[in-house]
């Protein structure tokens, strides 16, 4: 889907359905981490990022820098994260990029003028 095609799509939805793109935006941010829940566990912290000036989608498991581990699946040791990137300090969040799950909920709200989401790749968060 181009660029254009991909705005044009979200803004004929988004008036089609009276919301914002912002909500809508939203609402497909909050449909794309559920589906992923259901498929990789709701123990990891997703986020999601939709690039609407560039048509992207990205999915990343984030994980925070701390001293201590106690929660493996959402934290990373300082000594660990230092190993990745000298910079990582406490507090600092580390995404690890993973293929997008694009839920039929999700699906839904792009199928107009039989435009659809196909092969969306993850790009640097």
């Amino acid at each position: 889907m181009s660029f254009q095609n991909f705005t044009e799509t979200l803004t004929a939805k988004a008036k089609s359905l009276d919301i914002t793109i912002h909500d809508l935006l939203v609402e497909i941010e909050r449909e794309i981490i559920s589906e992923t829940q259901e498929n990789y566990g709701s123990q990891y912290e997703y986020r999601v990022k939709i690039n609407q000036d560039k048509g992207r989608l990205q999915l990343a498991q984030v994980l925070e820098v701390i001293e201590f581990v106690t929660d493996p699946n959402r934290q990373l040791s300082l000594d660990k994260a230092i190993s990745l990137d000298p910079t990582l300090k406490v507090g600092d969040l580390v995404a690890n990029q993973i293929e997008p799950i694009i839920p039929n909920t999700a699906q839904k709200y792009f199928e107009f003028q039989q435009l659809k989401i196909e092969n969306l790749k993850i790009n640097e968060l």
